[in-house]
């Protein structure tokens, strides 16, 4: 019978076996002794490196299961894979190094109840390789898909050739008689590649392989939205959404809000690299009257701004005044007025939160009061940290 460690003990614990694989082959008398919040702190994220080849090739299992990982692809070694109750993986894709879709298929065929499966990077292209099909077939019960910079097709492929492979890709899943993934939550991020926004209306909303009829939560480039959203063949995508995420660009057309696409949106996180896109973002969302404000705008409980800057000096330091970084982030005489607004047209329902890139957590509430005064004496704006935003994963 194993004695309860002393509530003193357990980081101490915590600290010295956390991914130590060899240590967690012969703690199993240890791990029965700690409270389950301890357990779920220690293994909330597996990160799987050279060592896990230490666990792979042994003939003992885990002590407890392991229920999220995140798998970088430095080698195909990882295909007999220990852990059959994940259900987050997160895999680091390098195209160089990994065993292309066939990798990912047996690593997916090996877990039991995979609910949300995150792809970043990009594969080695192959015309026989359907990353799509290969997911749907293989995680029949995946809620959660997140797609992050990857890349299709070559830059360089005629269009031609892409509606026809994409054609023989549709097809073949087809034929195998195979139910869609019914998704909850879809995320897609913009590749490097001009041929992104291409892709991702041609090759993921067009797919067989994905039901996305009754998504909840969804994030995207603005631009992506707005074009999917102008396609009647996707009218339906975003009636069900309840949690939308959208970044901006300096040009991302306007993008309006309204109850005919998104008719229960009730949150809305937002990543901005300045005053200019907000300001204009907020313009096109604010009704004329609030007749038109209760007949044309989602019921919004909740708008969360990211302040991103990847072109003025990193803000770290906690000495300089907050109204020195006006000129990077946002001006007060601008956004403020605007953000004013639309928190009156939305009413007493509405809270926004805001998030500076690269301040500090104790100069963000400072910041905001500073830059934003005329909507901060509404009571509704506040700063928030978007890693506390748990219905969307950290996506960037």
């Amino acid at each position: 019978m194993p004695i309860i460690l002393p509530i003193e003990l357990h980081e101490l614990v915590i600290d010295e076996l956390a991914y130590s694989f060899l240590a967690l082959k012969n703690c199993s008398q240890v791990c029965k002794a700690w409270l389950h919040r301890c357990r779920l702190h220690l293994f909330r994220t597996l990160l799987s490196q050279n060592r896990f080849r230490s666990l792979l090739h042994s003939s003992k299992s885990p002590c407890i299961p392991i229920s999220n990982a995140l798998i970088p692809t430095y080698s195909t070694d990882l295909i007999s894979f220990p852990f059959k109750q994940l259900q987050f993986l997160h895999i680091c894709w390098d195209a160089d190094n990994w065993g292309g879709i066939t990798a990912l298929e047996k690593m997916l065929q090996q877990i039991e109840c995979l609910r949300h499966l995150v792809i970043e990077g990009r594969w080695r292209f192959r015309v026989k390789e359907d990353i799509l099909s290969s997911v749907a077939v293989n995680a029949p019960h995946l809620k959660t898909l997140c797609l992050s910079k990857l890349q299709w097709f070559p830059n360089s492929l005629p269009s031609s050739l892409v509606e026809e492979i994409l054609g023989h890709w549709n097809n073949r899943f087809l034929e195998k008689g195979v139910s869609p993934v019914q998704l909850d939550r879809f995320c897609i991020t913009e590749s490097s590649t001009k041929n992104c926004l291409i892709d991702l209306i041609k090759v993921v909303l067009r797919s067989p392989c994905l039901d996305l009829r009754s998504l909840r939560y969804l994030a995207m480039p603005a631009s992506s939205l707005l074009r999917a959203l102008d396609d009647e063949r996707f009218r339906t995508l975003g009636w069900q959404v309840t949690h939308l995420a959208i970044s901006f660009d300096t040009h991302t057309p306007v993008l309006r809000l309204n109850t005919n696409s998104l008719p229960n949106l009730s949150h809305l996180q937002l990543h901005v690299r300045g005053d200019r896109i907000l300001h204009r973002f907020l313009s096109w969302n604010i009704p004329e009257s609030h007749a038109a404000s209760a007949a044309s705008t989602p019921p919004l409980v909740h708008m969360h701004i990211n302040f991103e800057d990847h072109s003025g000096p990193v803000l770290n330091n906690k000495e300089m005044p907050a109204m020195s970084y006006t000129g990077s982030l946002v001006h007060a005489s601008n956004a403020d007025p605007a953000l004013h607004e639309f928190i009156v047209h939305h009413g007493a329902g509405i809270d926004v939160s805001m998030y500076f890139r690269g301040r500090e957590p104790d100069t963000q509430r400072d910041c905001i009061q500073k830059l934003f005064p005329q909507t901060v004496l509404t009571g509704q704006l506040d700063w928030m940290n978007p890693k506390s935003l748990e219905w969307w994963f950290d996506y960037r």
